[in-house]
């Protein structure tokens, strides 16, 4: 039996970590193994994430007054809480690859990102957005482009007398070099 202070403790502890939070996902699991759970978890942590299970009534109390307090009608049965605190993508990229590979064993409830309420088809269309790295490269590549371009249109009248001097060279033959 799980006493009135440690109840206290850990509604503490998973509200402080709501607060941090960019997403948090509900997840129902069922017949997975200790090994696939361990691999979750540390799937999770390299994401910057973690999964919480905890009493369905000490979840509750956690999230009352917080944005997430709207994920409440998941909160029935076997529940994790899978919070992402870095790249809310990555997060949700990893709990949707688990929810189609283990198929029944584990699937989505819903989550909140950002404050947004994500039914289970909003978890997967968000977890097919590109990672912040990706969305960062192209953002590089579209703030380049007017500089190549740029050196790109300097360096061709270089370029085409060069072509003009090697074709002229061509024409001429071995001998006009001489």
């Amino acid at each position: 039996m799980v006493k009135k202070q440690e109840k206290v403790e850990v509604v503490a502890e998973l509200g402080d970590k709501l607060k941090r939070a960019q997403v948090a996902l509900l997840t129902a699991y069922r017949g997975l193994t200790v090994a696939q759970t361990n691999r979750f978890r540390s799937e999770l942590r390299g994401a910057g994430g973690e999964c919480k299970v905890t009493k369905n009534t000490l979840a509750r109390r956690a999230i009352a007054g917080t944005p997430y307090e709207v994920s409440e009608r998941w909160l029935d049965g076997q529940t994790a809480l899978v919070i992402g605190y870095e790249d809310a993508i990555a997060v949700t990229k990893i709990v949707a690859k688990w929810a189609e590979t283990e198929g029944e064993k584990f699937s989505i409830k819903g989550g909140v990102f950002e404050g947004e309420v994500l039914e289970p088809k909003g978890v997967v269309a968000l977890s097919k957005t590109p990672s912040k790295e990706a969305l960062r490269a192209q953002l590089l590549g579209v703030l380049q482009a007017p500089a190549q371009k740029l050196v790109r249109l300097l360096a061709e009248p270089g370029a085409q007398f060069a072509r003009l001097m090697n074709s002229r060279k061509e024409k001429l033959g071995p001998d006009a070099a001489e």
